[in-house]
């Protein structure tokens, strides 16, 4: 029942919901590259003091000597976007609130590999052998799921009931193997955009559950998805890619040494809201918490009264 309603609902106010299709194109096209160059990108807001991130970096690029190595900090991010994209998109970039920096670098990612291609891996993550070995001569997009089966290393990881349309599973993002110009790159640049525009804390939340839909995998995965039987790419599992997702071992965040305040635990919303989202969030305030209060008592009740099987 809640099922439909929620269907229902996004088909008379779709500004509500995120990940819809963009209506307007927004991003100059960039000519599309036949080939993943061989740049290596990592991103961190600021100075890298842990050592033990500075240690696997030296040792990514030693096992990469062909590879051009480009690390950006927060001010290189913005400097980029605004030579590349403009004003708007950097206005954009800047509304997603500071403290939550892995959603700075989410966006920052998608713009900057459309543009340049490449590959990118998380400051946390790095690659087991040569990325030379990993690459197919016609790879121009390299796509990947978790190991999320049970009894597998990561068991139910990146599962989305966001996702139950769009196979179930995110891409993973925190690698992108790309070839500049790929047309499902700028598709998720202009769903991130989206999500920008009509984010409402009330409705889309803060902290990790923000983040995954807004910026993060749901929104890759979903723009992905819609795009993926149109345009050139290859989907592998991840042991065969050498990656490892975290240096620190298999927890999915990264120490408290390398961030301050993790983003899952942010309180405030992710997104510096217009005045129209301001109003939006007071007005659905109260309507959703009422229809959270129903759905779970509805649901309490008809699970008391089912009978045993």
């Amino acid at each position: 029942m809640w099922i439909r309603i929620k269907q229902a609902a996004e088909v008379a106010f779709p500004f509500l919901f995120l990940n819809r299709p963009a209506s307007v194109s927004t991003i100059q096209p960039t000519l599309t590259g036949d080939r993943i160059p061989r740049i290596l990108h990592q991103t961190f807001s600021g100075t890298i003091n842990n050592e033990h991130i500075i240690r696997s970096i030296a040792e990514l690029r030693l096992r990469n000597p062909g590879w051009d190595y480009r690390f950006y900090d927060n001010a290189a991010r913005e400097k980029f976007i605004n030579d590349e994209y403009g004003s708007a998109v950097l206005k954009a970039f800047r509304r997603i609130r500071p403290e939550y920096g892995a959603a700075r670098a989410d966006f920052f990612r998608y713009l900057l590999l459309y543009r340049k291609g490449g590959v990118y891996l998380d400051i946390k993550s790095t690659a087991m052998r040569s990325l030379d070995e990993v690459l197919l001569p016609g790879d121009v997009l390299v796509l990947s799921r978790w190991l999320n089966a049970p009894g597998q290393q990561f068991q139910g990881t990146g599962i989305h009931d966001e996702l139950r349309d769009y196979g179930g599973s995110e891409f993973q993002q925190w690698h992108i193997m790309v070839a500049p110009g790929h047309p499902l790159m700028r598709a998720v640049i202009e769903n991130v955009l989206r999500n920008i525009s009509v984010y409402v804390p009330a409705m889309h939340g803060v902290g990790r559950m923000a983040v995954i839909g807004v910026t993060g995998p749901i929104a890759y995965t979903r723009a992905i998805y819609r795009g993926l039987g149109m345009f050139p790419h290859r989907i592998t599992e991840q042991e065969s890619l050498s990656l490892v997702y975290s240096i620190f071992g298999q927890q999915v965040d990264a120490p408290a040494d390398l961030t301050q305040k993790h983003y899952s635990l942010q309180t405030k919303p992710l997104i510096r809201l217009s005045l129209r989202s301001h109003i939006l969030n007071v007005v659905l305030f109260p309507v959703l918490a009422f229809v959270r209060w129903v759905k779970r008592n509805v649901t309490t009740h008809y699970s008391r009264r089912a009978p045993l099987r």
